[in-house]
């Protein structure tokens, strides 16, 4: 079976100059990778070059066999999504609306989500325990709060490929864990294939099934 992410030979940078070269892997249905390194890696790039943000200088990223180096970025938010390590504001949106968002992609210009993507949304709300907050200002949460809502959202817009830069950045000690097996347990129920960059190492044993083997691969380059 062919690889969900499949990166060619890519190269990418700001202003011209490289921060990474000739990344070659592949990401399977159901497989978590971590991407780990020390700031200044090239970790945030990689994923901005994925999604879209940032545009590759060569090679290619293939997504379930298609092409999206091309792609315009509502044709893209299909096939990827991408939680960033700093969330947009928003302000005067609630918690369930905010969630609701992820399933823009999907939706055409005078459509509406429907009373089954709302109790879907309850339902994967209630997975990570904020099913409470569905009602609340997204702007008054904590910090750890929101980011499991956009983790939340992200699942929402059910995309074959999820990419998360440090989405546990903002979350305590016990909710690492704890999210990132949620999600661990998604990708591998719904065949999904998750691409997250971390700093600690045993986090990204989290990310492993239980007996399933490793898969390392090199570092993508040491910081200047």
């Amino acid at each position: 079976m062919p690889p969900l992410l499949s990166l060619q030979n890519i190269t990418a940078g700001y202003g011209g100059k490289a921060v990474i070269n000739d990344i070659c892997f592949d990401v399977c249905a159901s497989e978590f990778c971590a991407l780990l390194g020390l700031n200044g890696s090239g970790k945030t790039t990689l994923l901005k070059t994925i999604c879209g943000l940032l545009p590759a200088i060569s090679g290619k990223i293939i997504v379930s066999g298609e092409d999206c180096t091309e792609l315009g970025e509502h044709k893209r938010s299909r096939h990827m999504s991408y939680i960033l390590q700093r969330h947009s504001k928003l302000i005067g949106v609630t918690v369930m609306d905010a969630v609701l968002m992820g399933l823009n992609p999907n939706l055409g210009l005078f459509n509406y989500p429907t009373a089954t993507d709302k109790a879907r949304a309850e339902e994967t709300l209630e997975k990570f325990g904020i099913a409470h907050l569905a009602g609340k200002d997204f702007s008054k949460l904590s910090e750890g709060q929101k980011q499991i809502v956009i983790l939340t959202r992200t699942l929402i817009q059910d995309t074959p490929v999820m990419l998360m830069d440090e989405p546990d950045s903002a979350l305590d000690f016990s909710n690492r864990h704890k999210t990132l097996k949620r999600i661990r347990k998604l990708i591998h129920s719904e065949k999904k294939a998750g691409l997250v960059t971390l700093h600690d190492p045993n986090l990204a044993l989290v990310l492993r099934p239980p007996d399933t083997p490793r898969r390392w691969h090199k570092h993508l380059r040491n910081p200047p």
